[in-house]
C-alpha cells in the first residue's frame, strides 16, 4: 500500500487560532471523498489552507478560522480545475507553544 503524505509549513495567519503561521501540517493527498475538513488548495498559483464545509447543491464554503478573513463559495464542479485543485487533506498539525 502506498501512503502518500506531504508535510508543509503553514504561513501566514488566516487559519489561526487552530494553525498559527509556521506550524507544521501533514497532508494526505489519498482522501476517499470531500467532507468537512481543514484542507489544502491550489487557487491561482498559490497554495491555501481552508477549512471546507459541504452545503446543499454542491456548494462548498471556503473559510478561515480568523474571523478577519471573508469566507467565500465554489462550486463543487470547479474543483481539480485549471483555476482551483484540491491538494490534500490536513490529518495533523504540530507548531512551537
Amino acid at each position: 500500500m502506498l501512503i502518500n503524505i506531504i508535510l508543509m509549513l503553514v504561513e501566514g495567519d488566516s487559519m489561526y487560532p487552530t494553525l498559527k503561521n509556521g506550524a507544521m501540517i501533514m497532508v494526505n493527498r489519498d482522501f476517499n471523498g470531500l467532507s468537512d475538513g481543514i484542507y489544502v488548495m491550489r487557487h491561482d498559483h498559490n497554495l491555501l489552507v481552508k477549512r471546507l464545509q459541504l452545503l446543499p447543491g454542491g456548494i462548498i464554503k471556503v473559510k478561515s478560522d480568523n474571523n478577519m478573513y471573508e469566507p467565500w463559495e465554489i462550486n463543487k464542479e470547479h474543483l481539480n480545475g485549471t483555476d482551483i485543485e484540491l491538494i490534500g487533506r490536513v490529518v495533523w498539525s504540530g507548531q512551537r507553544m
